[in-house]
C-alpha cells in the first residue's frame, strides 16, 4: 500500500468521489468550470508547501487531453541538492525559509480564473516556516524544499541576499539534467512524491478539451520525506 488517500482544500475542485480531485478547462451546462486551474500554465512549484505539514504523494490519471500542450515536467530536488556547488550546499544546508500562500496567490492574481477560493483559502492559511533541505528517513539522504513564487524570504538573511540564493537554487534544479518531461497520452497515471520535486506544467488552447484526475496520498513518514516546520 502507497498510502492514505487526503482530501484537497478546494471543495470546487472535487468529483463525485471526495478523495478525487477534477483538473480540467471544461464546464458544465450553466457554464461554470468543472473542477480547477482551467487551461493556463502552471510555474514550477510544490504542491501545499505553504502549509504546516505539506502534501506527500500525488498522482495525475489523464482521461481526455488536447492535442497540443499540456505538457507536465517534474525537476528533482535530490538530484539537484547532491549536484549543488559546495558554497550553495553550505548556504542552504541549514536555511530556514517563509512559505506564503498570498505569495503565490499574488504570483497568478493578473492570471485568468481558476476556480480557487481565493478569500476563503487565505483567511485560513498563514505563513509557515520550514527547512530548505530535508533528510530522507534511514539513508539520510538530502533533497532540496525550495517552492518559487512561494518562498519570500530566509530567516537571518537580507532579503536581497535570500533572493539571489532562491535564484542561484532554482536555476540550478531546473538543469535538462534534473528535469523529467512527460508528454500525456489517455490513461497515462504519474505518481511522484512531492517533498523532493518540483513540477509546471504547459497552457494549452482554450478550444481543446483536458480533463485529468488527481488525488493526494499521505506517504509512509518512516520511509519518505515529511517537509518539517520550523515554526
Amino acid at each position: 500500500m502507497i498510502g492514505e488517500p487526503g482530501l484537497y482544500a478546494e471543495e470546487g475542485w472535487l468529483s463525485t468521489v471526495p478523495e478525487v480531485i477534477i483538473l480540467s478547462n471544461l464546464r458544465d451546462q450553466d457554464g461554470d468550470m468543472l473542477g480547477g486551474l482551467a487551461n493556463r500554465a502552471l510555474t514550477r512549484h510544490t504542491d501545499q508547501s505553504y502549509y504546516a505539514k505539506p502534501v506527500t504523494g500525488c498522482f495525475l490519471y489523464a482521461v481526455e487531453l488536447p492535442a497540443e500542450g499540456g505538457g507536465t515536467s517534474w525537476s528533482s530536488l535530490y538530484r539537484a541538492y547532491e549536484t549543488l556547488p559546495p558554497d550553495l550546499a553550505k548556504a542552504v544546508d541549514d536555511a530556514v525559509g517563509t512559505f506564503s500562500f498570498a505569495a503565490r496567490m499574488g504570483a497568478s492574481a493578473s492570471e485568468q480564473a481558476d476556480n480557487h477560493d481565493r478569500a476563503k483559502r487565505l483567511a485560513e492559511t498563514p505563513d509557515v516556516k520550514h527547512t530548505l533541505v530535508n533528510l530522507e528517513p534511514g539513508t539520510g539522504r538530502k533533497a532540496l524544499y525550495i517552492d518559487p513564487n512561494t518562498v519570500t524570504g530566509i530567516d537571518s538573511m537580507p532579503q536581497d541576499e535570500a533572493e539571489d540564493l532562491l535564484d542561484r537554487l532554482l536555476a540550478h534544479t531546473v538543469r535538462s539534467e534534473n528535469v523529467y518531461d512527460h508528454q500525456w497520452g489517455p490513461g497515462d497515471l504519474v505518481l511522484w512524491d512531492n517533498a523532493v520535486v518540483l513540477h509546471k506544467r504547459e497552457s494549452f488552447p482554450e478550444s481543446s478539451r483536458r480533463l485529468v484526475k488527481r488525488m493526494i496520498i499521505n506517504l509512509d513518514p518512516t520511509r519518505h520525506i515529511i517537509p518539517r516546520s520550523a515554526a
